[in-house]
């Protein structure tokens, strides 16, 4: 006897594959998102000692600065906060989608991250219009001998400066995560999904 056998093989394992990228590139990029949280709280954590220690100086310089580093430091601690507590529940909620909606897991986090790309622009604009005027108050401080509003200028222009530096990484992240998701395929034939099919065929001699 002659026995001559095909096994076809559908799209099921392919999808596997596929959902396996995706977590990966999804956990890969919701660890940086939290490694970032925890470097905003550590800069809202330095700046508010910093602002702690300087505005109880006499120096009016000094004191000026204090005030914007106290009022950034608090907003970047909060913001370092909540981004952990966002970043670890959307991942466990994405991760227990991805068992039945793989494709539309990638398509919403595709849609949401090319949200916050085009904010970046926004925010980019923003503080660097922070660092610009920062610098003319720090420049008019001088000018007029008001050592408060000099101090407050620096104040701002350092805050300014490191929010860009932050936000210049996570924006590279964020861009990275774009093209991670839109490197997985998610495709197969309707009600394919993880089946194969086996074709037989014997003769007898």
């Amino acid at each position: 006897m002659i026995a001559l056998g095909l096994v076809l093989s559908l799209p099921g394992s392919a999808r596997a594959d596929s959902r396996g990228a995706l977590d990966e590139t999804m956990g890969r990029y919701f660890a940086s998102e939290e490694a970032q949280g925890y470097a905003w709280i550590a800069a809202g954590d330095a700046s508010l000692v910093a602002g702690g220690a300087l505005i109880a100086q006499s120096n009016g310089v000094l004191r000026g600065m204090s005030y914007p580093l106290l009022a950034v430091g608090a907003i970047q601690f909060i913001a370092g906060l909540s981004s952990l507590t966002r970043t670890q529940g959307r991942l466990a909620a994405l991760r227990g989608d991805l068992a039945t909606g793989p494709a539309a897991v990638r398509d919403m986090e595709a849609k949401r991250i090319g949200g916050i790309n085009r904010l970046f622009k926004l925010i980019f604009y923003t503080e660097l219009s922070l660092l610009g005027l920062g610098a003319a108050g720090a420049g008019l401080g001088y000018g007029i001998h008001q050592d408060q509003l000099l101090g407050a200028g620096i104040g701002v222009v350092v805050e300014a400066a490191l929010m860009l530096v932050l936000d210049h990484f996570a924006e590279r992240r964020a861009h990275r995560y774009a093209d991670g998701l839109g490197a997985i395929p998610f495709t197969a034939l309707p009600g394919a999904e993880g089946s194969a099919l086996v074709v037989g065929f014997a003769r007898r001699f």
